[in-house]
C-alpha cells in the first residue's frame, strides 16, 4: 500500500523489496521497519516506510560480523540504527538457514 505519507508491504519477495526501497527513496520515503521471513523457499519482507526525506542507509543479508562492521562505519559517518532485524535466510545446506541481519540507519 502506498499513501502520501507512508507505505507498507506484508509479503513482498526480498528481490522486489530491494527494488522497491530504491524506487521509494527517490520520492522521499525511508523504511522504518523491516521483517524478512521465509515463506517456503522464498524470502519475503514485511516493511513500513515513512515519507520524510531524511537521509538513510540500508544493509541486508549480513552476518553478525558484517552488520557490526556496517554499524561501526555508519556511526563514524553520523548514521544511527533505527531498526535492526535478525532472520533466518532462505537457502543454506541441508535445510539449515543462515542467520542474517537487516538494518536501517538514519543520519543523526
Amino acid at each position: 500500500m502506498l499513501d502520501e505519507r507512508f507505505a507498507f508491504c506484508q509479503t513482498l519477495p526480498m528481490e522486489g523489496f530491494v527494488n522497491m526501497v530504491d524506487q521509494l527513496r527517490t520520492s522521499g520515503y525511508r523504511p522504518i521497519r523491516c521483517r524478512p521471513y521465509i515463506d517456503g523457499k522464498t524470502m519475503r519482507v514485511a516493511a513500513v516506510w515513512t515519507r520524510d526525506g531524511h537521509p538513510w542507509r540500508m544493509a541486508y543479508n549480513q552476518s553478525v560480523d558484517e552488520i557490526l562492521h556496517t554499524d561501526e562505519q555508519n556511526r563514524k559517518e553520523g548514521y544511527l540504527p533505527v531498526d535492526v532485524a535478525g532472520y533466518l535466510a532462505a537457502g543454506g545446506q541441508e535445510g539449515k538457514h543462515p542467520l542474517c541481519f537487516a538494518a536501517f540507519g538514519l543520519r543523526g
